[in-house]
């Protein structure tokens, strides 16, 4: 998902890969997924684990509802509490808009490529498609760990993955200041 990487580029943050299909890899504490529709079983059932043991996922694509064989299999959305429900592209006749509430409402509306609706469940919701309603940004507690799922196509925006980050107990090293008054702020009078 290159929004993502983008929006991790931009907030200046170091990240590494991981290759999930190595059993014996450690994964770290915070993990950000670019998913698909499509996931091996065997990956869903570590990362449900993973966070149910205390790991904390940004999950931004689609939740998987198969394995690589086009089976059905939705063991992460059921960890999530939040299985998919609905599909929509946006194109030249439907302009498809993704609207913020919560701890993003002051978010802009966004128009997006394309969605994937989740039933949220009890999971906080703070993105939803307009029109239908479809939560599409969605913060889970999975037992002791919790995730962020971003399921829709919309511009990276830096402020949206760094609160998103934030709530997941990462915030960068380093911060561009908004202003020259919030610099003098935090650096006092020298």
């Amino acid at each position: 998902n290159q929004a993502m990487v983008r929006a991790l580029m931009q907030l200046h943050l170091r990240f590494t890969a991981v290759d999930l299909q190595v059993a014996d890899v450690a994964l770290p504490r915070v993990l950000a997924l670019a998913s698909t529709r499509a996931m091996d079983e065997g990956i869903q059932r570590r990362l449900a684990a993973w966070l149910a043991g205390g790991g904390r996922l940004l999950l931004v694509g689609e939740v998987p509802e198969a394995d690589m064989e086009g089976n059905a299999c939705t063991v992460l959305a059921d960890a999530l509490g939040g299985r998919p429900v609905s599909r929509q592209v946006g194109d030249w006749r439907y302009s498809l808009s993704v609207g913020f509430s919560g701890w993003a409402a002051d978010m802009a509306e966004v128009r997006a490529d394309w969605t994937q609706g989740l039933d949220a469940g009890a999971n906080d919701v703070f993105a939803k498609v307009y029109g239908s309603g479809d939560a599409v940004g969605v913060h889970c507690v999975v037992g002791q760990g919790e995730a962020i799922a971003l399921t829709a196509a919309i511009p990276p925006d830096r402020w949206l993955y760094r609160e998103m980050l934030h709530r997941l107990g990462i915030d960068p090293a380093l911060a561009l200041a908004p202003d020259i008054g919030e610099l003098h702020r935090l650096l006092g009078d020298i």
